[in-house]
């Protein structure tokens, strides 16, 4: 389906090199401890919404009953950026499409966040994975995984890589009680899904998600020339290397 979108900005969301010689480059915020993002994002939330965010929630409402395609999860980033974060990742997020076979050793991850710092990164990344077909999830959850990773990508906004969300021994480190306290309040704030285990519903289309990989080649960059002509996502999935990381249970999206 269409969405209304700026094909620049959609060049500059999945342009991989933007540096900080770049007249779009926004620099990240001083950083602050992880309880403070937190209680700021749950302010937010609780506030009246900005008309900004209104129209945002008006754009991503018109969505409702359509399948989220890849091209959607593209298009539907700054509006969610938007309407949950106030803005706080435009233009210091980069997201990209890899093919999670290749470059984490297998299935299960949904989608993983890096913090800038390492492997000549510029900016925070979000992947999302490609060897799946996003229409067979619930729209809930489809968006919810994205927004699941606007969420690391947050708190790597504000606190950098020094996030300190303590965990009982056995519990994944990257989704402490803090990081889980915000992804429910996001989840009554939107009606997305960003925590449940997706078994439960998974059972009959596993086959599906098994057997059919999609997309059948590595799509197209959702951006106009220069961007979206020189910089096919087959060349960004392997460029440079990449850290392995380790599943996350039940195919749930994965932090690192």
């Amino acid at each position: 389906m269409s969405y209304p979108v700026d094909a620049k900005e959609l060049s500059l969301l999945q342009y991989p090199s933007l540096s900080p010689r770049s007249r779009h480059w926004r620099p990240l915020p001083h950083p602050i401890p992880m309880q403070y993002a937190l209680e700021q994002l749950i302010r937010r939330l609780d506030s009246p919404p900005t008309a900004e965010q209104e129209a945002a929630a008006a754009r991503i409402r018109t969505t409702e009953g359509s399948n989220i395609t890849w091209q959607l999860l593209v298009k539907m980033f700054n509006d969610l950026d938007a309407l949950v974060f106030g803005g706080d990742l435009y233009h210091r997020v980069y997201l990209c499409w890899v093919d999670m076979r290749l470059n984490v050793g297998g299935h299960g991850e949904l989608g993983i966040t890096q913090y800038p710092g390492d492997y000549n990164r510029t900016r925070i990344r979000i992947c999302m994975s490609t060897d799946i077909d996003w229409h067979l999830f619930p729209r809930n959850y489809a968006l919810g995984v994205l927004l699941h990773e606007m969420l690391h990508a947050y708190f790597n906004v504000w606190c950098r890589d020094d996030i300190y969300d303590p965990v009982e021994p056995g519990q994944n480190p990257d989704h402490g009680p803090m990081y889980t306290k915000a992804a429910k309040r996001i989840e009554k704030y939107t009606s997305m899904d960003l925590t449940s285990d997706p078994g439960s519903w998974m059972g009959p289309v596993a086959s599906d998600l098994g057997t059919q990989p999609w997309p059948r080649g590595m799509p197209v960059e959702m951006g106009v020339p220069p961007f979206g002509s020189r910089f096919p996502l087959r060349q960004l999935g392997s460029r440079g290397a990449t850290p392995p990381v380790n599943s996350f249970m039940g195919g749930l999206p994965y932090y690192l």
